[in-house]
């Protein structure tokens, strides 16, 4: 079912696009600002993304070329919005939108385009995937991530465990010569971590701490060479 995140502050015409795409079944959220949006990506894989330009936080026209960036063709990009000089539609084009609708959109219009951009969309995700050959992690939209030696190693234990591993454990994997020495550093380099592979993927690693104790993966990830 493809995933449809609607960015649009007007709250009516926000809701009017989202029911009308869910009622043709498409799995659809909206968002009403920048930060809203960016949040989203953070959380969850979308197919195609319709993006109002005039949001209460800023132009969103600058916002279409790092997404681009980020994601390639993973990702579709559909602009909906009021300003519809010609100018700006070259703009929205050559920053890396796939369509510029101009305000009122026709949605049969709208709905057809997305099911166009559905069809040139890569197969669907394996998951998360490590690739030990090249130190590498795969996020399910297909964006990768290289990892240190530490980061492989961290990744690579939790991956392969079949239940919760503790935090001396994983010291010990870390650690030079397998020297525990301070637990709690484990916290600063899981977060260091999280924070990297949501940067460079724009998705949350699904690492679960265990307070005091110690850390599981809440997904599987696929181990290849």
């Amino acid at each position: 079912m493809p995933r449809i995140l609607v960015i649009e502050d007007h709250p009516d015409l926000r809701i009017e696009m989202v029911d009308y795409l869910k009622f043709l079944g498409f799995d659809t959220t909206g968002a009403d600002s920048i930060a809203s949006m960016n949040a989203a990506l953070s959380k969850q894989c979308f197919d195609v993304v319709l993006l109002d330009l005039g949001l209460p936080d800023g132009d969103a026209m600058t916002e279409i070329a790092p997404l681009r960036a980020k994601l390639g063709l993973a990702i579709g990009i559909i602009i909906v919005s009021a300003r519809g000089s010609a100018d700006e539609r070259v703009q929205g084009l050559a920053a890396g939108a796939d369509h510029y609708l101009v305000k009122p959109v026709h949605l049969p219009e709208l709905s057809t385009l997305i099911e166009r951009l559905c069809e040139r969309l890569p197969p669907e995700s394996e998951g998360w995937v490590l690739r030990k050959s090249l130190h590498e992690l795969q996020a399910p939209n297909g964006q990768t991530v290289s990892l240190t030696g530490g980061e492989f190693t961290l990744v690579l234990e939790l991956a392969q465990a079949e239940e919760e591993l503790s935090r001396e454990h994983l010291c010990r994997r870390l650690q030079p010569g397998g020297a525990v020495t301070d637990t709690r550093k484990l916290d600063t380099y899981f977060s260091r971590l999280r924070s990297k592979i949501r940067q460079q993927s724009a998705m949350e690693l699904p690492i679960h701490a265990f307070r005091n104790r110690g850390y599981a993966l809440s997904e599987p990830v696929k181990i290849v060479r």
